[in-house]
């Protein structure tokens, strides 16, 4: 199963310049080592300024890939990276390749240029 997402609410432009629209994103059933890749370049074919998270109660720590921002961002997609704690008082290490996550749902907020 791939990763989906779905708008859930789309809010005022800022300004002339950008805009918010508020998505739930539900993860993939096997998930790749480096991020699940979001393509929101539908709503933002200028590309992205920022990506939020939302809190989730999964029990997993989401993070927007730093290591492939650069690359992605300017073409309205970005990895989303999922750690796991690996023991009781262990440090977070990434979920191992094919992780079903497909459970996960996140409440990401995007913010980019208008069209």
């Amino acid at each position: 199963m791939a990763i989906t997402k779905a708008i859930i609410k789309r809010t005022k432009q800022y300004d002339a310049e950008a805009r918010e629209i508020v998505y739930a994103v539900a993860l993939d059933s096997s998930y790749p080592t480096g991020g699940e890749e979001v393509d929101f370049s539908s709503d933002f074919p200028r590309g992205l300024d920022t990506v939020w998270i939302g809190a989730n109660n999964s029990g997993y720590h989401i993070i927007v890939n730093s290591g492939t921002r650069a690359a992605k961002f300017p073409v309205g997609k970005c990895d989303l990276g999922v750690f796991q704690q690996s023991a009781a008082t262990g440090p977070l290490t990434e979920c191992p390749p094919g992780t079903n996550l497909s459970a996960v749902i996140l409440n990401v907020i995007v913010k980019g240029p208008t069209f």
